[in-house]
């Protein structure tokens, strides 16, 4: 319809030998479809970030120590849209025991100075265990509750019936160096230990020829 009303315009025009006008008209005619362009090159740039983030997204590191033993327990849990108050249940019951294990271990064993931070009552709620290093870099594994917002459509959808709310929170993983966490809020208190072992295990490489001058450089320009 665009193209007729533009081409019976053009001819008329033409045939009364107003080439000027024409040019005039063809100008003013295509200012709204300009404006219709920017539309859709902003929606281009949106689908083509959805698409990014589509194929970008990996399976949660914390599914490695999955099995087929306790595959109810772990649908029960995806099917539940966990509130605030599961991820701090989910930090009292789980991660701080699993914690105070290992800290038990390191210290008594070891006799390595080893602290926990059991944050609960904060804005942000989280526990973290902190091994101290002295002239380097401590290594940090904590914990803490994130909000996460889930669209209308999801909510709206009755095929999805565990999504009630507008938002999730979930038990996001934070390291000493600013790395991005991840969820570990199917993992058991064992897992989450083995969890704990292999970032320290990352950490101890870490320290190891070139790391180990970097993390004493910056511990060293945050004492001054």
């Amino acid at each position: 319809m665009w193209g007729l009303l533009i081409s019976a315009v053009a001819i008329v025009l033409l045939g009364a030998g107003s080439l000027p006008i024409l040019q005039t008209m063809t100008l003013i005619a295509s200012l709204p479809f300009a404006v219709l362009m920017i539309f859709m090159m902003v929606s281009l740039w949106k689908a083509l970030n959805n698409d990014a983030k589509c194929f970008a997204t990996a399976v949660n590191p914390g599914s490695i120590f999955w099995s087929g033993d306790h595959w109810r327990e772990r649908l029960g849990q995806m099917m539940n849209q966990t509130q605030e108050v599961d991820i701090i249940k989910f930090m009292k019951n789980t991660a701080l025991p699993a914690m105070q294990e290992l800290k038990k271990e390191l210290t008594e064993k070891y006799n390595m100075d080893v602290e926990i931070h059991c944050l609960l009552q904060q804005d942000e709620p989280s526990v973290e265990l902190v091994v101290h290093k002295g002239t380097v870099r401590d290594f940090v594994y904590g914990i803490k509750s994130v909000k996460r917002e889930i669209t209308d459509q999801l909510i709206r959808e009755d095929s999805l019936p565990h999504f009630k709310y507008a938002a999730a929170f979930i038990p996001l993983t934070y390291f000493s160096d600013g790395r991005d966490g991840y969820d570990v809020q199917y993992m058991t208190q064992k897992e989450l230990i083995a969890d704990m072992l292999k970032q320290y295990e990352r950490y101890l490489n870490l320290l190891a020829g070139v790391g180990q001058e970097l993390m004493r450089h910056e511990q060293v320009e945050l004492a001054e």
